[in-house]
Parts: structure tokens; C-alpha cells; sequence
């Protein structure tokens, strides 16, 4: 940082004071009033923090997945057939005849 100085003229002679600010019996020396400095400015940084929503997006993907099970399902035929059983003996009794 730089600084502005402003360059007065050596301390003035006591012949040049003004009569109230030259000593006297009893009277201290006062110095007059001095100009004030201006400096440059000075830069103070606040930091201020604030919450900031911010949407995180999360894809989901649903996957339907069809599989065929095997379900046995028992299923009974009927068939009906007509025997001959005569009361002679016959060659052929007891065994089946088509209708």
C-alpha cells in the first residue's frame, strides 16, 4: 500500500508564530493544528456465504423382465373299450376288441 505524504516547510521561527501560539510567561508552547492525511483506502473483505440449492438428478430405469415358468398341469384322457368275455372258452377271450 502507498502512502501520500505532503512535505510541510521546516518548523516555522518563533518570530513567525501567531501571537497565541508563541510562549509566554506561564503559557506552554502549543503547536497549531496540522492538516489531517489522507491515506488510500484500505480494502476489508467480508466473506458472506449463502446456500445455493443445486439439484442432483439420479436417473432410475425400471426394467420389466418376463420369464416363462414351467407349471405342470396334469390333464387325464379317459378312453372306454369293450372286452369280450364269453362262457365258452374262446381263443381269443379276455382280450380286447375295437368297437
Amino acid at each position: 500500500m502507498e502512502h501520500k505524504h505532503h512535505h510541510f516547510s521546516p518548523l516555522a521561527q518563533p518570530s513567525q508564530l501567531s501571537p497565541l501560539s508563541q510562549p509566554g510567561p506561564g503559557k506552554p508552547f502549543q503547536c497549531p493544528p496540522a492538516d489531517p492525511i489522507m491515506t488510500d483506502p484500505e480494502r476489508v473483505v467480508r466473506d458472506f456465504y449463502h446456500p445455493q440449492r443445486v439439484q442432483v438428478i439420479h436417473p432410475i430405469q425400471i426394467v420389466n423382465r418376463h420369464h416363462c415358468v414351467p407349471v405342470y398341469e396334469h390333464v387325464y384322457t379317459c378312453s372306454e373299450v369293450d372286452e369280450y368275455c364269453g362262457t365258452h372258452p374262446h381263443p381269443h377271450q379276455g382280450m380286447l376288441r375295437e368297437k
